[in-house]
């Protein structure tokens, strides 16, 4: 809600985008048998969320995720970024609780794959490292050496096969 040509006011909201999330999975679920969500860094806290809040997602990817607000997790200007944005924000704080209320990845039993780069310099490998250990479901890690945040370098689409190769194992044990 609120970006793109999309109706409502644009803010960061979790609970927003797991809603909204929400909305697109009991569209499609009478339709498919498989819902499988796709969520790159700050989309892998909210598909990661959703997963634990609607039983027809299937499964799960998510690209270098962010999960945490643990310190030795976050670089620098993270902390700073995240602390400067709570200060002139009040209204955040409440963003904060419904993470650390409804994002448990120890609950999670979808099937899920992890993809990281190992030189992203926007989210530490270690919250998806961290996050993968949580998971109580089937699920697969996949670095990605020498790997930037968006993985969109030409180099690293051979990798990205693992993606599809993924979902397609996964879908043919479902069936």
């Amino acid at each position: 809600s609120g970006y793109g040509e999309s109706e409502g006011t644009k803010k960061i909201s979790l609970n927003q985008r797991v809603l909204d999330i929400g909305k697109v999975v009991e569209h499609f679920a009478p339709k498919y048998n498989e819902i499988i969500l796709y969520g790159v860094s700050m989309g892998g806290i909210s598909v990661a969320i959703a997963a634990t809040k609607y039983k027809q997602i299937t499964k799960l990817v998510v690209l270098n995720g962010f999960f945490s607000f643990n310190p030795h997790k976050l670089y620098k200007k993270q902390i700073f970024g995240i602390g400067l944005y709570l200060a002139t924000h009040p209204k955040a704080w409440s963003e904060i609780y419904y993470w650390f209320r409804h994002f448990q990845a120890k609950r999670m039993t979808v099937p899920t794959l992890v993809v990281y780069g190992e030189k992203d310099s926007d989210v530490k490998p270690a919250q998806s490292i961290s996050f993968f250990s949580h998971l109580q479901g089937k699920k697969r890690l996949v670095a990605v050496p020498d790997g930037d945040h968006l993985l969109m370098n030409k180099e690293y689409w051979p990798l990205m096969e693992a993606i599809p190769n993924w979902i397609r194992e996964e879908v043919g044990k479902t069936k």
